[in-house]
Order: C-alpha cells, then structure tokens, then sequence
C-alpha cells in the first residue's frame, strides 16, 4: 500500500466529492487493476499459506489491495468465518456502490451495464480519511485474535507510515510482549528507531528474502541447532544486514 500512498492525494476521501478528481481516481484504479491481474503471488504469500496450513497461523491483516493472498488459497471474505486474511484497506478486484454498499465488478462497468441502484461506482477500497464500512467486523476478528493467547507477531514488508495499522501494530505487540511472546519486524526500513520499544527482533532485508532464508534454515531450527541468536537478553533490538548469515531468528 505504501505505492498508493505516495500517490499524494488520488486515494484520499476528499477525492471522492469532486467529480474530475472522482474520474482521476476511477482511471488510476482502473490501471492498477489491470497490474494487478497480471501480477503473481510471492514467496511471503506462500510463507503465510504454509502457516496456515501448519496450523499456526491466527490471521493474516493486510494492506494491500491486491489480494493476492486468495490466490494462493487464503479466504479473504469478511463474511467467512474461518477466513485466513483480512483485507485492512478493501481490493482493486471490485467496484462499491456508497449509497447502498452493493459491489460491482470491473466487467460490469466495461461492459457500460446501468446500475440498479443510484449511486456514483468507487474503487472497493479504504481512502485515506475514511472508515472501513466493515469495520465492525474486523475489530470483532482483532479481539478474538487479541484473546487468542498468540505466540508470536510477524509484521511484514510495511513502512509503518500509515496511522491505523500503525495502531494495529502497537496493539497487537504490546498484547504479545506482556505475554513474554516475541514480535519480529521484517523490512527495509529505517523507522524501526521510533519502535525499538514494540518490537524484539528486526530484519532490514526483502521480506521475499527472508523466507527464502527461512526455509533454507527451518530443518536445522527444528532439529534445535542452528546460528540464531537471541538478542532480546541484550536487551537492544537486534539489527540484521542483507547478507543470509546475519539474519536474525530466534531460537527456543
């Protein structure tokens, strides 16, 4: 999501109540969509499904809009109950009429078919200044994960800029950490100096990467050997480099 944001105002609400910025937001939305079919689901989008799969995953919370996550078998339906990710800021994938919340599909407005509701056709997605309109149910998901007893937090691949999953973070790690859980932040960024106290362990490294590295180390982890330090005794966030040794894990 963070490409989005740097787009300055297109995906702000206010964007919405002016009728030029409106079709500015349709053409840009309607690119992203087209860039989005024809992107793939990465390493990390399967490390979450493997998660899952292993039973140790409680829910994935997402920025992104492309919902990539579906495309590896991870529901992404609010409206199903054992849904794996929760799409923080809506999808690309669908049109939303505000008067009535009713979703389209980009074929539908192609196709130039009228509506049967009144109502102008937005991106399905959450603008800047806005609240999510499903927003009940995903504080419902976040107190029952928050109930869960987690054993860890993963953040993964985002900048933390953005307020409210900014405030999800520090919700979710300070909930963890009081249980003597460890959060690990991983992501090439330089804003983990304003979180030394939220998170235990960093990785400055492509998340893509990471996994990969993780997957290369798991046997040996689970065998109990390994090259992973415990920094937390250190009492300091520890910092990781690009290269595969120094990659920080924890081990039991």
């Amino acid at each position: 999501m963070t490409g989005m944001y740097a787009k300055g105002n297109i995906f702000c609400a206010t964007a919405l109540r002016d009728s030029q910025r409106r079709v500015e937001t349709l053409r840009f939305a309607m690119s992203l969509h087209e860039t989005v079919l024809q992107s793939q689901p990465t390493e990390t989008h399967e490390f979450i499904k493997t998660l899952h799969a292993q039973g140790k995953l409680l829910h994935c919370y997402t920025q992104n809009v492309d919902l990539l996550d579906a495309r590896v078998g991870l529901s992404t339906d609010l409206g199903d109950s054992s849904m794996q990710c929760v799409p923080l800021h809506g999808t690309v994938h669908s049109l939303r009429c505000p008067a009535c919340c009713q979703t389209y599909g980009w074929g539908r407005v192609g196709a130039t078919r009228r509506a049967s509701t009144i109502g102008c056709l937005r991106p399905n997605m959450v603008y800047l200044g806005e609240d999510h309109w499903q927003g009940e149910e995903i504080a419902d998901l976040i107190d029952r994960d928050l109930s869960a007893d987690p054993d860890a937090l993963l953040i993964l691949g985002t900048s933390l800029k953005v307020k409210g999953p900014g405030e999800l973070v520090k919700m979710f790690a300070s909930t963890v950490r009081a249980k003597g859980r460890r959060v690990i932040y991983v992501n090439l960024s330089k804003s983990y100096r304003k979180w030394r106290k939220t998170f235990d362990y960093w990785v400055e490294w492509k998340c893509d990467c990471w996994v990969l590295d993780v997957k290369m180390r798991a046997p040996r982890f689970h065998a109990g050997r390994g090259m992973a330090t415990n920094y937390h005794r250190r009492n300091r966030i520890p910092y990781a480099g690009g290269l595969l040794f120094h990659t920080v894990i924890q081990t039991d």
